[in-house]
């Protein structure tokens, strides 16, 4: 887990997909039914993240982090990358965002 003291390592490519990519049985499996859904919350002063089942309950507590400063994209990536390694394994991933994003692209994010 990164800690906020440490640096984020460098990631090995920009793909959200490619990133979160993760197939193995979940390590922490409690109650609920697949998909998995890795949950994250990118906020300007802090990134949160969880796993939730079927139903948007969580299989896991969340870790939270402090949101890095400054927080180009790749920093935010390679932290984001490594809670994902910290928590089981899930089959898609939904990111909330505070910003402007037009045809896929962020015009605008204040927090960061």
């Amino acid at each position: 887990m990164i800690h906020a003291f440490q640096k984020p390592p460098t990631p090995k490519t920009s793909c959200l997909y490619c990133l979160f990519n993760r197939t193995a049985v979940p390590k922490f499996k409690k109650k609920g039914k697949r998909p998995y859904t890795l949950s994250i919350d990118v906020g300007g002063t802090g990134l949160k993240a969880s796993v939730l089942d079927s139903r948007g309950r969580m299989v896991v507590g969340r870790i939270l982090v402090d949101t890095p400063r400054p927080c180009p994209p790749g920093v935010l990536i390679a932290v984001l990358a490594q809670m994902a390694s910290d928590l089981p394994a899930f089959d898609r991933v939904s990111v909330g965002f505070p910003g402007v994003v037009r045809d896929g692209i962020v015009i605008t994010a204040p927090p960061l």
